[in-house]
């Protein structure tokens, strides 16, 4: 009789332990059951694809999303918020992102950036700052300036910003940002203006350039790139308000050349740097510029 009842017993505890390890397995795979179903909605939605648009929007700012793409907020954990009519406005600068850009803010507003396209997202930065004061250096303000390829009707438009810098293609390349080269052996920062294939022409354009000042800069090959047997020359130009103001040819020299240009007028000004050459083979070619206050004699 003891021995059936110790029996049962045993039976009742194996089957009770049995019960509880299924509970158990149960539980873990439904508990990773939804942790992948979790993921799954998060690569859904590509938040990995919202945080490109975002930082292919402008500098580092905070990021706010439309009430279309709300699903973002929760997923993001606290790295974006939500941007709703309710809402009050959020600090400048900022990158707002929705599905579509018509629900994206007007553009309206004072220091509007480039439209940053990472499907299925949308972004645009806000509140990029005044005009730019007197000393800036025009690298500064790179991401509101507008760069195109090809003159006329046949112009496009270089709209593609990531991180720092304007993307042109189709070579890696054919960009518009900064980068370090060296010229007469020191190394320097400067804006890389590599030339198109084609011999079309590269234009930088500046708006909203305080007038009454001058604009000075100075341009050069890399040493690299000017010990390059039979390179081709550098065709340059700077336009003020569409004028053309300074035409150089840079030979395939090292060193740096300098220009000068007056910005004596009532109103502000665009200025704009156009690059050239027939045979773009090591054109690595850059310039820096910045703004002084008053007439350069």
């Amino acid at each position: 009789m003891s021995q059936s009842i110790d029996a049962a017993s045993s039976g009742r505890v194996a089957g009770g332990v049995s019960s509880i390890i299924g509970f158990v397995t149960a539980t873990a795979l439904a508990t990773v059951s939804l942790i992948v179903c979790l993921n799954e909605d998060v690569d859904d939605i590509g938040l990995d694809r919202a945080r490109e648009a975002a930082r292919a929007a402008g500098p580092e700012a905070p990021v706010v999303v439309t009430v279309d793409a709300e699903e973002l907020v929760w997923a993001s954990r606290g790295q974006f918020r939500l941007l709703a009519p309710w809402e009050p406005a959020p600090p400048t600068p900022y990158t707002a992102i929705a599905r579509d850009p018509s629900g994206l803010p007007p553009e309206g507003e004072d220091g509007v950036g480039p439209l940053s396209i990472v499907e299925p997202w949308f972004a645009r930065r806000y509140g990029q700052g005044a005009p730019a004061p007197w000393g800036a250096d025009l690298l500064d303000r790179l991401d509101r300036a507008v760069v195109t390829v090809g003159a006329g009707e046949g112009a496009r438009t270089c709209a593609a910003w990531r991180a720092d810098r304007w993307f042109c293609g189709p070579k890696s390349w054919n960009y518009v940002g900064p980068q370090e080269i060296e010229v007469e052996g020191k190394r320097q920062t400067c804006l890389w203006l590599h030339p198109m294939e084609g011999g079309e022409a590269l234009r930088v354009a500046f708006s909203d350039l305080p007038p009454g000042g001058t604009l000075r800069g100075r341009f050069a090959l890399s040493d690299e790139a000017a010990a390059t047997a039979g390179g081709a020359e550098i065709r340059f130009k700077v336009e003020v308000d569409g004028e053309v103001t300074v035409e150089r040819i840079h030979p395939n020299r090292p060193g740096w050349s300098s220009f000068r240009v007056d910005l004596n007028r009532p109103a502000p000004v665009e200025v704009a740097f156009v690059v050239s050459a027939d045979h773009t083979g090591r054109r690595h070619f850059c310039l820096t510029a910045a703004l002084e206050k008053g007439v350069a004699p």
